[in-house]
């Protein structure tokens, strides 16, 4: 199997309050066009998404490059911030005190706000990605895609290469870019990280925070 890794487009992250579903921004819209232009080359057979709008509309984009139909499935959406919805970082700083570590340094455990802890997290994404992708494909010639969060892209890197997953993200994933796996011969190989060469001028160096 080949596998293709593919974290949303860039959102607008000009509301000073953290939100869920958030939709592609312009900019992240021309993203994903270059995106499905990109992977298009590779001729996928399969097409996974979460079901949150910027990672929908990634993988739609992708469709129509391809002919794919996606595959949407819940457990593939981004950590659950819990009680931290729609509260600023100020605020979250504010009430939660040294608990919460601030917008620019993720650690996703936001247990103590009511989401998901790092274990639940991962808990949740990594038995979906073995049961829809992992196990039936691993052995294959098929080329998948899943369209996700930098959030779940770190999960699935740590579950195929056997690394635990305990909060902080190790892999630097950007809006709109690869990470490519293959199993030619049984072993993982990994082809690349966070690569996103086929973006043009200020898209390729665009960052955002982790969901």
């Amino acid at each position: 199997m080949e596998l293709f890794l593919v974290r949303h487009g860039h959102c607008a992250y000009d509301n000073p309050v953290f939100e869920d579903d958030l939709p592609l921004s312009p900019e992240g819209e021309q993203q994903a066009l270059l995106l499905a232009k990109y992977l298009h080359g590779f001729k996928p057979t399969r097409l996974f998404t979460s079901p949150l709008r910027r990672a929908a509309a990634t993988a739609d984009a992708i469709a129509r490059e391809t002919g794919l139909e996606p595959q949407v499935c819940q457990a593939f959406r981004e950590v659950w911030i819990g009680d931290l919805l729609g509260v600023s970082n100020a605020d979250a700083m504010r009430i939660y005190g040294d608990v919460y570590s601030g917008w620019n340094e993720p650690v996703l455990d936001f247990g103590f706000a009511g989401g998901e802890s790092a274990r639940e997290f991962a808990q949740r994404v990594s038995p979906a990605f073995e049961s829809h992708i992992w196990g039936p494909f691993r052995d294959t010639r098929e080329k998948a895609v899943l369209v996700s969060h930098g959030g779940t892209i770190n999960v699935v890197l740590c579950h195929v290469l056997g690394m635990p997953f305990t909060g902080p993200l190790p892999f630097d994933i950007h809006n709109a870019s690869t990470s490519r796996v293959r199993t030619p011969d049984g072993r993982v190989h990994i082809r690349s990280i966070n690569e996103t060469h086929y973006l043009a001028g200020p898209f390729e160096s665009r960052e955002a925070p982790p969901w």
